[in-house]
């Protein structure tokens, strides 16, 4: 009786995931914008929570329904470097910001340089780290042949 109803559960959610991660995504817009009004989060960064995901299930919905291996590939190549990289690239960034910037040790230390050249390399740390970790999934990427899913 208990396994049945975990099966049903499930066989709902593959059915109606789509609209799960919509629910998902209108209650964590709410709770953003929440936190926006009591100025927790900025208003920047509201706004990019509110405009990336749609495209996260846009490419999900897409990906389902796609029938052509090449497209299946290229996107599989979007998803690994493009994504991915993303994703791994950003714990890399806080720690070498970390290293180069907020430590004691840092050379380029807040006290030592104005705020404007502190803000200034910040991002530009971002943007060197992601193609070396991009350039690497790539890589793995051509290693397994684009089939990083066990389900093709």
């Amino acid at each position: 009786m208990q396994k049945s109803k975990i099966h049903l559960f499930w066989d709902n959610c593959q059915k109606n995931w789509l609209w799960i991660n919509l629910g998902a995504y209108v209650s964590g817009i709410l709770f953003m914008w929440v936190l926006y009004y009591f100025d927790i989060m900025s208003l920047r960064s509201a706004i990019i929570m509110t405009v990336v995901p749609p495209i996260g299930i846009i490419l999900i919905t897409y990906s389902k329904t796609i029938t052509n291996k090449h497209t299946f590939l290229l996107l599989n190549k979007i998803m690994l470097v493009g994504v991915v990289g993303f994703v791994i690239t950003i714990p890399v960034f806080l720690f070498a910001g970390y290293l180069l910037i907020i430590a004691p040790w840092a050379p380029i230390n807040l006290y030592l340089h104005p705020l404007w050249f502190v803000y200034a390399i910040y991002p530009l740390i971002f943007i060197m780290i992601y193609p070396f970790i991009g350039f690497f999934l790539y890589r793995f990427g051509e290693k397994k042949e684009w089939h990083i899913s066990p389900y093709y």
